[in-house]
């Protein structure tokens, strides 16, 4: 049986973790926000041109965009 980890069952109100529970709480911070990234970057690039033109975007701006590491 496989478990998976749910990013709604987590609960980030609770702030008083500390010790391994406060690292783990940030590492998996940091794995859903390189997650988003990548998600919205590539989204970003799969638009078409129409679209990124109508949100002032180039083509050139939006592959630079996509093509960044997860990390900036």
């Amino acid at each position: 049986m496989m478990t998976t980890i749910r990013e709604d069952v987590i609960s980030t109100q609770d702030k008083d973790v500390s010790g391994p529970g406060r690292w783990i709480r940030h590492a998996w911070n940091l794995y859903r926000k390189a997650r988003r990234r990548r998600r919205q970057r590539r989204q970003l690039s799969d638009l078409e041109d129409y679209l990124l033109k109508d949100i002032g975007v180039s083509r050139r701006d939006a592959r630079a965009e996509a093509d960044k590491p997860f990390w900036r």
